[in-house]
């Protein structure tokens, strides 16, 4: 049943000694003011390429989107989780150098890791995990196009003669979250040196390529082309310290939507994009607790700090979690520039996140300037307020109770 009752409003502060009168001050990123890269904590999907702002990453025809990503050698952490670097790997017991095959450069390759005399290649399984979704239509794949081997052996004919590749579009994840891959060419033999696929455009997370042919061979290059923005991108910023606590009152960011037509972009304010932000504060400079194992058998722990943490056997670290004694949680999205900030204050410390989303491939966005606009001192240390029912302000247990469904007047 819906409670229903006519508000009568007062409001009550806390007693503060004096005329208080607050400085306001702002605190800014981007444009002319501090650079978004020097106030990065982590970000995924984001280009720095235009001076004093931050964008959706885009991609032309010709850029090999493979080349421009941080890659790891190894399997990720999870298969699900968005990540800024990109992991590359295989199935095979060997530790092998696979970061030459995503590194931009034809003239290195794999060389002799999968060239073993007498040992079948079949089966051979390359994995990659792009860290997150990128527009594709186009998988290239070769072995050095010059050069010798120390038999006399031209390279280029060292390249994989049956082969299946499978694409994922970063949804798509089975009940143990692993992905559910979508075949896209099946050879059983090919005589071309340089293996070229083309598909429609679409999104594309994890590459798959797996060797049917028993040859021995070489990987020079994995490529992937396709033209468009990245569906949505995350940049967070570093704990801001604003050397003293502060009332926050507003956070204003200017953002232009962006649309690709061919390789070249141009403003398109009916672009299907979006930025939002989001925010929190904090009474400290560190929105994360440490724990250390106290006792492994039972799983005790205790608080440390980071840098203890990190001095820390890796047995006995226990886990790391978000402070929310000292720390608000996030904000819900601010959606729209200029909105008040109704988060927790005075505080001294914050930390933002601004979130890049596309609907449409060719539709992207990015941000200039962003704003944290804040009183020092503050005005009030704190504020109270009290609801009680009218004809009853100091009802038993201080906990109001009325019937449901009848108007009752209240005070505030």
């Amino acid at each position: 049943m819906i409670l229903a009752a006519a508000v009568m409003i007062a409001c009550w502060m806390t007693a503060v000694a004096g005329p208080v009168r607050g400085e306001q001050g702002t605190w800014s990123v981007g444009g002319e003011s501090l650079s978004w890269q020097s106030q990065e904590l982590a970000s995924t999907a984001l280009s720095f390429n235009t001076r004093g702002a931050i964008q959706l990453v885009s991609f032309n025809s010709r850029d090999n989107i493979l080349a421009q990503l941080d890659w790891l050698d190894g399997f990720p952490a999870n298969y699900v989780d968005e990540r800024a670097k990109a992991t590359i790997w295989d199935n095979v017991a060997l530790e092998k150098e696979l970061l030459v095959m995503v590194d931009g450069i034809d003239t290195t390759s794999t060389d002799k890791d999968f060239k073993r005399f007498g040992v079948s290649q079949a089966q051979t399984r390359f994995s990659l995990d792009l860290g997150a979704r990128f527009p594709g239509n186009r998988i290239v794949f070769f072995p050095r196009q010059e050069g010798l081997s120390s038999d006399g052996r031209p390279f280029v004919d060292d390249f994989i003669r049956g082969y299946v590749v499978k694409v994922n579009n970063g949804v798509n994840f089975n009940e143990q979250n692993e992905p559910i891959y979508a075949p896209l060419k099946v050879e059983d033999f090919t005589r071309e040196s340089v293996t070229e696929l083309d598909f429609p455009l679409q999104f594309i997370r994890y590459i798959e390529l797996e060797v049917t042919s028993a040859n021995p061979f070489e990987v020079a290059e994995i490529q992937l082309f396709g033209s468009g923005f990245a569906p949505r991108a995350n940049y967070r910023s570093k704990v801001i310290d604003l050397g003293e606590p502060a009332n926050f009152t507003r956070l204003e960011w200017t953002d232009e939507k962006l649309r690709q037509e061919g390789d070249s972009l141009r403003a398109e304010p009916g672009a299907d994009a979006a930025a939002t932000v989001l925010m929190r504060t904090g009474l400290d400079d560190n929105p994360r607790v440490y724990h250390e194992y106290t006792n492994l058998f039972t799983r005790e722990r205790q608080i440390v700090t980071e840098a203890e943490y990190n001095r820390l056997d890796a047995g006995v670290r226990g886990p790391i979690e978000e402070d929310q004694t000292n720390w608000s949680l996030w904000s819900a999205p601010f959606t729209r520039s200029g909105q008040t900030i109704d988060l927790p204050s005075p505080r001294r410390y914050f930390q933002f996140e601004v979130r890049l989303e596309s609907r449409a491939i060719p539709d992207g966005v990015q941000v200039t300037s962003l704003n944290v606009n804040f009183t020092i001192p503050p005005v009030a240390q704190s504020l109270i307020a009290e609801v009680s029912q009218l004809d009853d302000p100091r009802p038993l247990g201080n906990v109001p109770i009325v019937p449901a469904g009848v108007f009752s007047p209240f005070a505030y």
